[in-house]
């Protein structure tokens, strides 16, 4: 009698990030120097799918950029930390060589491969190390797409050593191009970034009390071009405000409350078991609504979402602030 092993989607993802990255993946993510250049010559950029989408929904489709070995770091530590994986999303290796941008270029195969994945997509995340972990050709691509389609990208990169908002990204041209700056933790630089990157991966999926949609998260986050990022979790009595009340803390770490005016996005993900009620929610997103009570223009949206990725009595919550 044969026995057969069915492979799922995260498994199969899991080996093709280990596979793409070839050696041991980088404990840290950190730009590549001039001196670590792999060839003197222009190298191609090339694009992989890393897991075929299975049963895709035409009413919304997420395309994660996992830009080099760095970007598959981060990805593949979110998958080992929520356990699966949403079936419209798309995931792709964007092989950067792991070295400088000048030396890259996009052929034309590559460039009409991108120009048709993002065509089907209405959300891109883009997965770096640094605002420069993104070539030229393929950000002159990306605000093609956005200026064409009036969709979102998202680039999410550890932050930098001067304060969010200080200066925009160089690449950005368009009011839809928002980057996440995702602090670095003393004990662990990348510990928040698959936070950071499971919180947008799955915007409008795993709906609980209170859902959102694209729109919802275009009108707070297109209004700045840098994101700051707090998350937290709670057990126990009042956890989603408590949650709440850390994730703001970390937001807030560092800065003074007017650099963040322009608005907030939260998500509290709870267990799909869980029996949380709409006042326990509410409670926790007034808690939004104050912190921003001296900004007349500012905006806040939130969502409640369910997910066997988190404990049964655990609340995870996740901020992006502008």
């Amino acid at each position: 009698m044969t026995t057969t092993r069915t492979i799922s989607r995260c498994d199969f993802l899991l080996n093709a990030l280990a596979a793409c990255a070839g050696t041991v993946l980088p404990l840290s993510l950190s730009a590549p120097s001039p001196t670590d250049s792999l060839a003197p010559s222009p190298r191609p950029i090339e694009i992989k799918r890393l897991a075929p989408m299975t049963h895709p929904d035409d009413s919304f489709k997420t395309t994660v950029f996992c830009m080099g070995r760095p970007g598959l770091y981060a990805v593949s530590r979110m998958v080992h930390r929520f356990g699966h994986i949403d079936r419209n999303v798309d995931y792709l290796f964007v092989d950067t060589h792991d070295t400088e941008d000048t030396n890259l270029y996009l052929p034309e195969a590559t460039r009409t491969l991108l120009t048709d994945l993002l065509a089907e997509s209405h959300l891109a995340l883009i997965v770096a190390d640094t605002e420069r972990g993104i070539p030229e050709a393929l950000r002159t691509q990306f605000a093609e797409w956005r200026r064409q389609s009036s969709n979102m990208t998202v680039t999410f990169c550890l932050a930098p050593a001067a304060p969010a908002n200080a200066r925009q990204p160089v690449w950005t041209r368009q009011p839809n191009d928002v980057i996440v700056n995702v602090p670095a933790t003393p004990a662990d630089t990348t510990a928040l970034m698959p936070y950071a990157i499971f919180g947008l991966c799955h915007p409008v999926y795993y709906p609980g009390l209170v859902g959102l949609d694209l729109d919802d998260i275009k009108t707070v986050l297109s209004r700045t071009g840098g994101i700051r990022f707090g998350m937290a979790t709670a057990v126990g009595e009042n956890r989603p405000a408590t949650a709440m009340r850390k994730a703001l803390k970390q937001v807030y770490a560092g800065i003074p409350p007017s650099a963040v005016q322009t608005g907030l996005l939260a998500f509290i993900t709870t267990n799909d078991e869980d029996d949380l009620s709409f006042e326990d929610l509410t409670e926790a997103a007034d808690l939004l609504h104050e912190a921003l009570r001296p900004f007349d223009n500012a905006e806040y949206t939130w969502a409640h979402r369910v997910t066997p990725s988190v404990k049964k009595g655990e609340v995870l919550v996740t901020v992006y602030a502008g």
